[in-house]
């Protein structure tokens, strides 16, 4: 007897899967068509991807994030690159916060870094109309705070604006 309730429980489990079920899944997709005479975008896809300042547990710091290919194109006059207003090159934890240099190379070296949300600080990409597209790329330097890194779970957003000047 005890047998044929088990055969009988598999035996409904299987009845209870039918064609009319259905599995969901969702595809996040994003898609940027640029501007013909003015653009500045990531190459390979990176801006789309978390970034992570990974921890050297050997030198005990944070290492950079170097390297973030850029490419960039404005036949009406030069590119510059400005935070977000309110913004600061900072991630935060909740509790404390680690601040970061972000760093263009493009035309020559230009750095940003914002501890106070009431600056402005902006950097010159290209002086000029670019004919074809440059290319660059993107420095994300963590700054060690002066009492050593505070353990904990930082996370945060870098907003960059790029205008035609």
């Amino acid at each position: 007897m005890r047998i044929i309730v088990t055969l009988s429980a598999i035996f409904c489990g299987i009845a209870s899967v039918t064609a009319d079920d259905k599995i969901t899944n969702t595809i996040q997709m994003e898609i940027n068509v640029p501007n013909v005479e003015f653009y500045v975008l990531s190459q390979d896809g990176w801006s789309s991807n978390l970034q992570r300042f990974v921890w050297d547990a050997q030198r005990k710091n944070l290492k950079p994030i170097l390297g973030l290919p850029i490419i960039m194109k404005n036949t009406l006059g030069g590119i510059k690159v400005t935070l977000k207003t309110g913004d600061k090159t900072a991630i935060t934890s909740g509790v404390s916060e680690i601040y970061y240099r972000v760093e263009f190379l493009v035309d020559d070296y230009c750095a940003m870094y914002v501890e106070n949300t009431n600056s402005t600080v902006e950097c010159q990409l290209t002086s000029g109309p670019t004919n074809g597209e440059k290319s660059g790329k993107i420095n994300l330097i963590p700054i060690k705070p002066a009492t050593g890194w505070v353990t904990g779970d930082y996370t945060g957003v870098l907003s960059l604006i790029f205008e035609s000047t």
